[in-house]
């Protein structure tokens, strides 16, 4: 018997439905998707107010872009700095913002893997910040420092081949550099894949991992590719969608997810101008925190989803080697 025969078969429902398949079943699943998209709402409602202050203005030069690469110009100097200079004052907002649904997912994350590999579970409230939490934090900034490297190292070579072929000809030029595109996103890709399932690792072994959790994609990469592809797509898919039913709901049409686009006939600051008229009515307050709450929950579900990919994958390891659990 080979040994792709001996591996356990990957079922692509269980595989997408790992937050409700723990032995805690589906009270379990719900506790975390409610205190993961909680924790989500109190960090947007902290940060988007901060950040909209300022949105408005750099969506315009967005648009000034668009709209300045269209005609063949570029923006001014005084333009780019006036930019910065925004961008500047919005880094608190997204600190708070980025960090916040950083530690959210992470400890999320730990409470889910805990369930399916230790059987355990804090009492009431699911989520804890304790040591093994920061353990896994520990190990997503190591797999996204290490995604980073390769993806410069890769560049890198990249570039040097290029130069090379440049030399010789233009028409080898252009074959490389479509090649080396593809190459490039490719790279990036299977290392994402191959150590996406660290943190669960780290959590089931008590055990920081990073390069460790290598081998648990091998034999599946392509079940785990599209596994997350279909949840990555559908979760932005069912995300916009929130977005389009909240620009109707505050503007009365599809706007603002226009303006965001910067693909607009008027500079986005005109409808999100129009949009901050209107929350002065109570009424429209509750439609946006409402908006934002589902939000929230979808992309909970979403992060969840993502994360229970991994964690299947790290279960099949562990079926078909015994020893290594």
């Amino acid at each position: 018997m080979s040994e792709s025969d001996s591996r356990v078969q990957f079922d692509f429902t269980q595989s997408m439905g790992q937050t409700f398949l723990t032995d805690g079943g589906r009270p379990f699943g719900i506790r975390l998707w409610f205190w993961l998209a909680a924790c989500y709402t109190v960090v947007c409602l902290i940060s988007f107010p901060m950040l909209a202050e300022y949105y408005p203005a750099i969506l315009d030069f967005n648009w000034q872009n668009v709209k300045a690469a269209q005609s063949g110009e570029i923006l001014s100097d005084e333009d780019s700095l006036e930019m910065l200079r925004l961008v500047g004052k919005m880094v608190p907002g997204y600190l708070i913002l980025m960090i916040g649904m950083w530690v959210s997912i992470a400890v999320s994350e730990t409470a889910l893997h805990r369930r399916l590999f230790l059987g355990a579970e804090y009492p009431k409230v699911p989520i804890r910040l304790g040591k093994t939490e920061l353990g896994v934090m520990l190990v997503q900034f190591g797999v996204c420092v290490l995604i980073t490297l390769i993806y410069f190292m890769s560049v890198l070579v990249f570039a040097i081949v290029s130069v090379l072929m440049g030399f010789l000809s233009k028409a080898l030029l252009a074959i490389v550099l479509i090649f080396g595109i593809l190459c490039l996103i490719g790279v990036i890709i299977y290392s994402m894949v191959r150590l996406a399932p660290a943190a669960a690792m780290t959590v089931s072994r008590d055990k920081l991992t990073v390069f460790g959790a290598r081998p648990v994609a091998k034999g599946r990469f392509w079940s785990l590719f599209i596994a997350y592809l279909v949840a990555g797509l559908g979760g932005y898919v069912a995300i916009y969608t929130v977005m389009g039913i909240a620009s109707v709901l505050l503007i009365g049409n599809a706007d603002a997810m226009i303006a965001i686009s910067g693909l607009g006939s008027e500079p986005p600051s005109v409808v999100f101008n129009a949009m901050g008229d209107k929350m002065s009515n109570p009424i429209f307050v509750l439609i946006a925190v409402l908006c934002i709450v589902v939000y929230c929950a979808v992309y909970a579900l979403m992060s969840l989803t993502l994360s229970g990919i991994a964690a299947y994958a790290l279960k099949l390891y562990y079926q078909d080697n015994p020893s290594t659990e």
